[in-house]
C-alpha cells in the first residue's frame, strides 16, 4: 500500500541523437576544452543541470560550431553519466551491506564508513544526498529500537500484543510475532481476521484486498505512535508459505528503502507549484483548447504518480527475485492490486468538477454541463492510463536487457536495482541505452 501524492511531469530538454564523429569533424578549441574540464570531468548530479550548462554554453559559440560542439559535449556527458550511475549504485550497495551486517552500527562509525565509500567511489558531488539518506535510516532505526524496547520493558511478555493494540486500535485474537528489522517493525500475523483488522486500519482499503494480500508496508500516520509512521510492515502468514516469508520480507523492506531516496529521482516536486498556480489562475470564461490542455496536464501528473508507485513496486519485486514477465503481468492486470486507474477514477473527475465550480469556469466556445466535464475528465485520465501501461512495458523491457547484460551474482542484481532507483521509471529505457 502506498499513500498517493500529487506529482507533475519532469521536464528535461531533449538530448540530441549522437552520431559517429570523424576525427576532424570538430576542432576542440581551448574554450571547449576548458568547459570539458570544468563540467564533464566531474561527477554529474543532478544530470539535468549539466545538460542545461551544455545547451547554454554552446549558444555562446559561433553558429556554425554549435551543432558539432553540442554533439561532442553530450557524448562526453553520456559517458560520464554512465560512469557516475554505476559508482552511485555500487556505493548504495556497499552502504546497505554495511548496515545489514551490523544493524546496530553507531552513527559515528556509519558516517565514517560512508565518507570512505564516497571518497573511494569519487562521489563527492552526491555526499549531501547520501548523508540525508543515512540520516533518515539512523533516525528510523533509533525510533524503532527505542519503541520496541519501551514496550518490552513496560509490558514484558505482553509487549507485542500491546504494541499491536496501540498501532491498530485493538488487541490481536491470534498469534503474532514482531521482528525488529534495521529500520522497521515486521509483524507476522497468524490469524486472518487480525491481518484484515490491521490492514483495514488504513483509510481507503477494502476487506477484499486485505484477504488477498500477503503483506503490506503501512504508509499511514499512527495516531498513538507517530514515531512509527511508515516503519511498520505486516505479513499475512495464512497466505504466505514459510519458505516464502523471507522473500516477502525482502519485498516489503525494499519499500522502506525507497523512502530514503531523493524524491527528485522519481519526480520534480518543483514543477507542482507552477501547475497548481496555472490551474488556480484559470477563472471565468475560457477557451476549450486551454481547458483541454490543462485537464490533460493534470491527468499527466497523475500518470507520473502511478509511475512513481509502480517504480516502488517494481524495485520491491526485483529485490524479492520475481521475474520480469510476472511483474509486468501483475502491474497490467486490471483486476489486480495495481489498478491505479480504478483507484483514481472517482477522485480525479470530482477534483476537476470541483475546481470548475469553485473558479466559475465557463467554456465559451464549447459549453459543457458538469456531467459532461466529469466524463471529459474521465476520458483524459483513461488516456493517461494507457500511456502509463506503455511506459511500464517499455521500462521493464529495459530492465530485462540490463539483467541479461550485467547480472552475474546477487550483488550484481542489487546494483542494477540501485541503478534503476536513480531514475524515474519512464527514463529507464534511456538509462539502459546510456549503459549499453
Amino acid at each position: 500500500m502506498n499513500q498517493k501524492e500529487k506529482i507533475t511531469p519532469e521536464i528535461v530538454k531533449p538530448v540530441e541523437k549522437i552520431e559517429r564523429q570523424t576525427e576532424d569533424s570538430i576542432d576542440l578549441d581551448p574554450e571547449i576544452l576548458t568547459f570539458l574540464r570544468e563540467h564533464i570531468d566531474i561527477n554529474i548530479y543532478p544530470p539535468e543541470m549539466e545538460l542545461e550548462k551544455i545547451w547554454d554554453f554552446t549558444k555562446t559559440l559561433p553558429p556554425e560550431s554549435q551543432s558539432s560542439a553540442r554533439r561532442v559535449l553530450i557524448n562526453k556527458f553520456k559517458e560520464k553519466l554512465a560512469e557516475t550511475r554505476k559508482k552511485a549504485a555500487r556505493a548504495q550497495v556497499e552502504v546497505e551491506n554495511l548496515i545489514r551486517k551490523n544493524p546496530y552500527i553507531s552513527r559515528k562509525e556509519l558516517m565514517s564508513q560512508l565518507s570512505q565509500i564516497i571518497y573511494a567511489d569519487q562521489l563527492d558531488s552526491q555526499r549531501l544526498e547520501f548523508g540525508i539518506a543515512v540520516d533518515k535510516f539512523l533516525d528510523a532505526r533509533d525510533k524503532v529500537q527505542s519503541t520496541v524496547e519501551k514496550y518490552r520493558s513496560k509490558f514484558g511478555k505482553r509487549g507485542q500484543e500491546e504494541l499491536f493494540h496501540d498501532l491498530f486500535g485493538g488487541l490481536p485474537k491470534g498469534k503474532i510475532v514482531i521482528e525488529v528489522l534495521p529500520a522497521s517493525i515486521y509483524i507476522r500475523i497468524f490469524d486472518i481476521e487480525d491481518f484484515v483488522f490491521a490492514y483495514l486500519s488504513v483509510p481507503g482499503t477494502t476487506e477484499r484486498s486485505a484477504r488477498n494480500s500477503g503483506g503490506a508496508k503501512i504508509n499511514y500516520k499512527f495516531k498513538n505512535l507517530p514515531e512509527l509512521n511508515q516503519k511498520v510492515i505486516i505479513e499475512n502468514v495464512t497466505l504466505i508459505p514459510p519458505d516464502y516469508s523471507p522473500r516477502l520480507r525482502s519485498h516489503e523492506e525494499e519499500h522502506t528503502a525507497f523512502d530514503y531516496y531523493d524524491s527528485r529521482l522519481s519526480w520534480k516536486r518543483s514543477l507542482e507549484k507552477p501547475l497548481r498556480a496555472y490551474k488556480n489562475s484559470m477563472k471565468g470564461e475560457v477557451e476549450y483548447n486551454a481547458f483541454k490542455s490543462l485537464t490533460d496536464r493534470l491527468a499527466s501528473s497523475w500518470v507520473l504518480l502511478w509511475e512513481s508507485i509502480a517504480k516502488n513496486e517494481v524495485l520491491a519485486y526485483l529485490k524479492e527475485g520475481r521475474s520480469i514477465p510476472f511483474i509486468l503481468k501483475s502491474l497490467e492486470d486490471d483486476n489486480g492490486l495495481y489498478n491505479y486507474f480504478e483507484d483514481s477514477i472517482k477522485v480525479f473527475p470530482e477534483k476537476i468538477t470541483k475546481w470548475v465550480r469553485k473558479n466559475k469556469i465557463v467554456i465559451k466556445d464549447k459549453p459543457m454541463t458538469e456531467y459532461e466535464i466529469s466524463y471529459f475528465a474521465h476520458d483524459a485520465l483513461y488516456a493517461g492510463w494507457h500511456i502509463y501501461k506503455k511506459h511500464v512495458a517499455k521500462a521493464l523491457e529495459a530492465v530485462k536487457k540490463l539483467f541479461r547484460r550485467y547480472e552475474k551474482s546477487p550483488d550484481d542484481r542489487l546494483k542494477i536495482i540501485r541503478l534503476l532507483s536513480q531514475e524515474p521509471l519512464n527514463k529507464w529505457h534511456r538509462l539502459e541505452k546510456i549503459l549499453s
